[in-house]
């Protein structure tokens, strides 16, 4: 199995088949799987806890500004639906089905960008979630969960380090998520939750 980056997919091929799958499914489907709403010849749904509506038949955004990139993972989490066994408990990317053999990768999609940004002051990675309209967490030294999809959150957790062990940066999903997203897609989303809370971040947080 080969594990391809979020860069290395073909944008608009992706776009055009998870359209096309959304298009065909039934809404009520949808709706009872994700949470979302189907009103007006449309979905709505929250993401990073902002209203984003898809208008059929033309699958038009609003915001319209919403990168490709983005647009594919709220069109996969839609459409995809995997049964896969879970236990309702947060995990770290590795210790999802097959996500051990691609834990390198993803972490530098992810865990490693949140440890440059945040580590050497983790009391920013908190300011920045909570105007995410994230909520503390009680993992490691500064944890912070964030509301991405009405059925996914993902907790960010720093770990100060010390004279035995350095600074570490983990991200927490329910196990659950790979019923909603690939490992492509998982790795995608490490991506940007730290893109959004990279454009909260303060060097000087206040309190």
């Amino acid at each position: 199995m080969k594990f391809s980056l979020p860069k290395q997919i073909h944008y608009e091929t992706a776009f055009s088949k998870a359209a096309g799958v959304l298009s065909a499914a039934e809404p009520g489907v949808i709706t009872g799987r994700t949470g979302a709403l189907f009103e007006n010849n449309g979905y709505r749904l929250s993401y990073f806890d902002e209203p984003v509506t898809i208008t059929l038949p033309e699958m038009s955004f609003s915001p319209a500004t919403l990168p490709l990139m983005e647009k594919i993972l709220i069109l996969h989490y839609l459409t995809t639906w995997e049964d896969h066994p879970y236990r309702g408990e947060p995990v770290e990317f590795k210790n999802l089905p097959g996500g051990s053999f691609y834990q390198s990768t993803y972490r530098k999609r992810g865990p490693d960008l949140m440890l440059r940004l945040f580590g050497s002051a983790p009391e920013t990675l908190l300011e920045a979630g909570l105007k995410l309209k994230g909520r503390k967490a009680e993992y490691g030294d500064v944890s912070v969960t964030i509301p991405v999809f009405p059925k996914i959150e993902a907790t960010i957790v720093i770990h100060r380090g010390d004279d035995e062990f350095p600074p570490e940066a983990q991200i927490l999903f329910q196990d659950d998520i790979i019923r909603f997203l690939s490992l492509e897609d998982v790795a995608l989303l490490s991506s940007m939750l730290y893109i959004h809370l990279k454009g909260h971040y303060s060097p000087n947080p206040s309190g």
